[in-house]
């Protein structure tokens, strides 16, 4: 391993980290808008 194999992995490794970051965040919003359709009074505390 030299250092442009390091520099490789690591751009690799963040990458990866913000892919999986995005689908985190995109996955939260999707299951927050399905919570509020299927039950918005509940999801917004007006019951």
């Amino acid at each position: 391993m030299n250092a442009n194999d390091y520099i490789f992995y690591g751009k690799c490794l963040v990458d990866g980290a913000i892919a999986i970051f995005t689908l985190a965040i995109a996955g939260g919003i999707g299951w927050m808008i399905h919570e509020a359709i299927k039950d918005p009074e509940d999801f917004f505390g007006t019951k």
